[in-house]
């Protein structure tokens, strides 16, 4: 019998409720509730009695029901003889149903990241950041933070990488150092804290070798991004134009690295631009 069951008496015959009781008992002999049948019960009237109890039944327990002899009577005036003993109507509960434990949620593990910018102009959030996480057991509701910040969008690739992203500006927004903590939770689990933190003013656009091709319009832009990133060119510097400010900063990052200072990209200085950046 269903836990939130009604206790239903059938009879053959119209009858009417009188006076009396309807008792619910445990099969220990404990009373559960007592139903008055001037008040508790429906149907009078009618050949099938309804009993409410006020509380579901518990599960996996066996009950019985005793009835008054003068508690229901026929249109003839005959009283139904009840019941007084705990055998006649006497019935089972199914077992409760138990809730699916949070021993069955798994916590997500963070083995390493990378980062970058890039942009979408003309939207709300133009500057946005791309984090890519690997590690193991990623949820597909995973929720992935950087410090108090949740990403606007994770896109789980499989149980060992992820693509979360945020917006430049709502991280920015936030008072704190700008060194943070990358964590993942998956649901009904605690959060899972990288080792690496991020610093999101070291985090640049992504640099590829197409990024300094003399075919792409950006190519001078990039060049900037790459030397704002590694801390030879400020970002204010990040224009488009190659002027004496940005080949100050290209001898820099040449001399540096060994490297003949011409203050231009020249193949070897690309390849070292290239590896720096990522």
């Amino acid at each position: 019998m269903a836990l939130d069951a009604n206790l239903v008496l059938n009879f053959d015959k119209t009858v009417d409720a009188e006076n009396g009781n309807v008792y619910l008992y445990k099969s220990d002999d404990t009373l559960v509730q007592t139903f008055n049948v001037a008040s508790d019960i429906s149907g009078s009237g009618t050949t099938t009695i309804t009993i409410n109890p006020t509380s579901d039944l518990s599960g996996g327990e066996t009950y019985y029901v005793k009835i008054d002899a003068s508690a229901f009577d026929d249109t003839y005036g005959n009283s139904y003889a009840g019941i007084d003993n705990s055998t006649t109507w006497r019935f089972s509960t199914l077992a409760a149903s138990v809730p699916d434990s949070d021993e069955d949620a798994v916590k997500a593990e963070v083995d390493s990241w990378k980062a970058y910018l890039y942009e979408k102009p003309g939207t709300t959030c133009p500057t946005r950041l791309w984090l890519e996480i690997k590690g193991d057991d990623f949820d597909d509701k995973a929720e992935v933070r950087i410090g108090g910040t949740k990403a606007y969008s994770v896109d789980v690739k499989n149980d060992e990488r992820l693509i979360a992203r945020f917006c430049m500006e709502k991280l920015s927004k936030v008072r704190t150092s700008l060194k943070r903590t990358i964590s993942v939770t998956n649901p009904d689990t605690s959060k899972e804290k990288a080792k690496k933190k991020i610093n999101l003013s070291k985090i640049t656009y992504e640099v590829k070798n197409k990024d300094f091709s003399l075919n792409n319009p950006d190519r001078n832009l990039n060049i900037q991004k790459a030397l704002i990133y590694l801390g030879f060119l400020d970002s204010e510097y990040a224009t488009g134009y190659l002027g004496p400010i940005t080949k100050t900063a290209m001898i820099n990052f040449q001399a540096v690295h060994g490297l003949e200072q011409t203050g231009f990209l020249d193949y070897q200085t690309k390849t070292k631009l290239l590896k720096e950046s990522n």
